[in-house]
């Protein structure tokens, strides 16, 4: 390996542990926002299983009961509200956090398509100077050879 491929190579193995942790960082703020998705659909689902219960059942509670039913149900709502816009600012976080990845990413692609190119240009150099070298070699031997046996 030549000096530049060897420093290509360090390079790349930087550009690798940046890569993994602006990985590991999208992925944490991925599963916050997963979650945070997941308790706003949960919460969601049971503000409807409230209603549908509450409208099963509205014709013969006294009016102090739907009263109460309908400030817990406000409640909920409100929950849910506030779960659904913590989701959505959880979801962009792990957006803005997944583009230094993407980024990182495509520099380490780069870098080993890019050192790749050096390696295979080094190889195809040793190989046409060991075909010289020979070429000269076998040049050197016929011409040592006496001319009856050519």
């Amino acid at each position: 390996m030549t000096l530049r491929s060897k420093r290509l190579a360090r390079i790349l193995r930087i550009r690798k542990v940046q890569e993994e942790q602006a990985r590991a960082l999208w992925l944490e703020a991925e599963l916050a926002a997963t979650r945070s998705e997941e308790r706003a659909s949960e919460l969601g689902r049971a503000r409807r299983n409230m209603v549908s219960h509450l409208g099963e059942r509205l014709c013969g509670l006294p009016p102090a009961w739907v009263l109460l039913s309908h400030e817990q149900l406000e409640r909920v709502g409100q929950k849910l509200r506030i779960r659904r816009e913590r989701a959505r600012t959880l979801r962009s976080q792990a957006e803005a956090a997944r583009e230094p990845w993407a980024e990182r990413r495509t520099a380490a692609k780069g870098l080993e398509r890019l050192l790749e190119r050096a390696k295979s240009k080094e190889y195809m150099q040793a190989l046409a100077l060991e075909t010289r070298e020979l070429d000269e070699l076998n040049m050197e031997r016929a011409a040592r050879r006496p001319r009856s046996e050519q």
